[in-house]
């Protein structure tokens, strides 16, 4: 949809705090953890991109689907800042799509978390996540319908409606039905953002 992976980071600094420090890879999975449980803001941002960056590299398989990773992402979600927790969302490539669906469920109904986790659900393009992306846009669909441009559930919806296209893609015939039904009407949505991004999902869907 064009928004780029690292945008969001550069809007945890724009009330002056200062950019993210850069941070070397960890040379382990247990140091990876060591570096990335104490810190927040600024510092957690680097310490994320630095782990993924592991999980690309060196440690992909020692880092993949790591319980440890999967762990802290989960004490965030349960207790933590908005932007600490956006943050950690980024850890995605070290896990496959089944293993991180329970967390990015529980993110999905957090507010202000909606938007960045239905965009990493579509990240995956992974039929897994067509289940709670949906129940998650069938309970903001009146709201979907209603909202604006400038309205503060604007940006929430167009990530629901948009990530379940690459979700959708590779689904059953079955699923790909039920996701047409349910998106039905929206096309009567006053964003015009919403509009376009449900006629690219209605087509993944055929």
């Amino acid at each position: 949809m064009g928004t780029k992976r690292s945008v969001w980071i550069f809007s945890c600094f724009a009330f002056g705090a200062s950019a993210p420090a850069w941070a070397a890879e960890p040379k382990s999975a247990l140091e990876a953890l060591a570096r990335l449980k104490p810190t927040s803001g600024a510092a957690l941002v680097a310490e994320v991109q630095a782990t993924e960056a592991a999980c690309r590299g060196k440690l992909r398989h020692e880092l993949r689907d790591h319980p440890g990773l999967l762990a802290e992402i989960e004490r965030r979600l349960n207790a933590g800042a908005l932007e600490d927790q956006k943050a950690i969302l980024e850890l995605e490539r070290c896990f496959s799509a089944p293993k991180l669906r329970p967390l990015l469920e529980k993110a999905l109904g957090i507010e202000g978390l909606t938007p960045l986790a239905a965009e990493i659900a579509g990240r995956f393009e992974d039929p897994v996540y067509v289940a709670p992306l949906l129940a998650t846009l069938i309970g903001k669909k009146a709201e979907c319908l209603r909202v604006t441009p400038n309205d503060p559930g604007a940006e929430a919806c167009v990530w629901l409606v948009y990530a379940l296209g690459p979700s959708v893609k590779k689904a059953g015939a079955g699923t790909k039905a039920e996701v047409k039904k349910e998106l039905d009407g929206l096309d009567a949505a006053a964003h015009p953002k919403i509009k376009e991004v449900l006629a690219e999902t209605l087509r993944s869907a055929r």
